[in-house]
């Protein structure tokens, strides 16, 4: 009966907006979790678990949830994505405590850099900007700023996308969201499978001053530095990922505000370097996975994209 729900929900993915179809995938990522812990560090830990007993109780009562609101819908798929992002974001440090410390890879990388620009890449847009006075001020204030909207920065996507959506094609959102979730269930696995620190942390003794903040800028700074569950977070890099897919999604579907999240994915992608979080092959690697994101969210739910096209609706 169980496994009917299962299929059902795969078979009929529109009326839950593919979220039948995306947990499912989350899932059998979070089982190779599960089992990598427990037979690579000697360790259980449920953590993994927790999307997986979601879902369940999703597809549990997914004939009730189809009846709702497609608001309700939407918001329904917006906290499970929440749930799970954090969830599995919060299991990679986890993950590098089981294991005592996972072997660090940011040799290669900073001999990269070094190669590239005869220093860290943050030292040499540090020295660019040096002597700018204010407006050095307004720049690091500026990217910082970007930086912090990682996690909320799809969801604003989302929203935009779904604002310019006829109720009748509601249902489409869920393929953005998938691309989404790919992503970040792509991105947080390969932090396992290649644990890099960051500049920040490597070279931190090429960093003996402090970047130009306001009281704005050093808030976000350590807002972010006190916040950070994790170490190995950097390759490849999520921030310059999500704001080239989101992005793109929104010039996709030509979106109204789609200039307004260039301005802001810009900025996230330069702080990631300019903010010693980063190197450039950190950079380099998010843009074909988004580019993977957004085709296995196509294969996911092979759904058209809804354009706006001077005010009328096509595919």
């Amino acid at each position: 009966m169980f496994e009917q729900k299962i299929q059902f929900a795969w078979d009929d993915y529109s009326k839950d907006f593919g979220l039948g179809r995306i947990i499912l995938f989350t899932c059998a990522l979070n089982t190779f979790l599960f089992f990598l812990s427990a037979i690579n560090y000697g360790e259980i830990s449920f953590i993994p678990l927790i999307p997986i007993f979601v879902a369940m109780l999703f597809y549990y009562f997914r004939d009730q949830i189809v009846r709702k609101s497609p608001t309700s819908i939407f918001v329904l798929n917006a906290l499970i994505m929440t749930i799970v992002i954090v969830v599995n974001y919060t299991f990679c440090g986890m993950v590098d405590e089981m294991a005592q410390g996972l072997r660090r890879y940011d040799s290669l990388f900073a001999q990269i850099d070094e190669a590239l620009y005869g220093a860290p890449i943050a030292i040499v847009i540090e020295r660019f900007m040096a002597g700018h006075g204010v407006f050095s001020t307004i720049f690091y204030d500026y990217i910082q700023s970007c930086y912090i909207t990682y996690f909320l920065f799809p969801f604003f996507g989302g929203i935009a996308y779904w604002i310019q959506l006829e109720d009748d094609r509601r249902p489409k959102i869920g393929r953005y969201l998938s691309s989404i979730l790919i992503f970040f269930n792509i991105n947080f696995l390969l932090y396992i499978l290649v644990p890099v620190s960051g500049p920040q942390f490597f070279q931190k003794e090429f960093f003996t001053t402090a970047l130009p903040f306001s009281f704005v800028g050093e808030f976000f700074n350590n807002l972010i530095r006190s916040g950070q569950p994790t170490f190995i977070d950097c390759f490849p890099s999520g921030h310059t990922g999500i704001a080239l897919l989101v992005t793109g999604w929104m010039f996709r579907v030509k979106n109204h505000y789609r200039y307004l999240f260039l301005a802001v994915g810009l900025g996230m992608i330069i702080a990631t370097v300019s903010l010693r979080y980063h190197y450039t092959l950190d950079l380099l690697a998010a843009v074909p996975l988004s580019i993977l994101s957004y085709k296995l969210g196509r294969k996911l739910l092979p759904q058209p994209v809804v354009v706006r096209h001077k005010r009328k609706w096509r595919y």
